[in-house]
């Protein structure tokens, strides 16, 4: 009895420290391509006021067709995380951009950020409402 005691305990510990871990992911992008007809002006506009409706725009280069936004932070219970958006493009005819919203968060252990992929739901509506415009204009 005492031999299995001991043996939960241990995987009670195990369990609970690979709980803890706080395991590091790169986002991804994921690409929008716009209607044939739609030019470039059109469409960088479409991306950068999709995106500004939700992040404030930390950096925006209209010429190298780059932006990205400033942090945002939430708190969740006694959990923090922050996202940013990033868009890059790839082609200007036919128009096409690459979107990631990352995800990190806060480890108060080592007390830093640490990647967690994308924030899935919030790139999902940002992809959706780019789209939109895309294929609109």
């Amino acid at each position: 009895m005492v031999k299995r005691a001991s043996e939960l305990m241990v995987c009670v510990v195990c369990a609970l420290l690979a709980a803890g871990c706080v395991t590091a992911r790169a986002a991804t992008y994921k690409m929008v391509e716009a209607s044939p007809w739609v030019g470039y002006e059109d469409a960088w506009m479409a991306v950068v006021d999709a995106v500004s409706e939700r992040f404030d725009i930390e950096v925006v280069d209209k010429d190298s067709g780059y932006l990205r936004t400033a942090w945002k932070q939430y708190t969740k219970f006694l959990s923090q995380y922050r996202t940013r958006c990033v868009a890059k493009v790839v082609s200007r005819k036919p128009f096409k951009v690459k979107i990631k919203v990352e995800k990190q968060e806060y480890d108060g252990l080592t007390e830093e950020w640490v990647p967690k992929g994308n924030h899935t739901q919030l790139e999902s509506e940002i992809l959706a409402d780019i789209r939109g415009r895309l294929h609109k204009r």
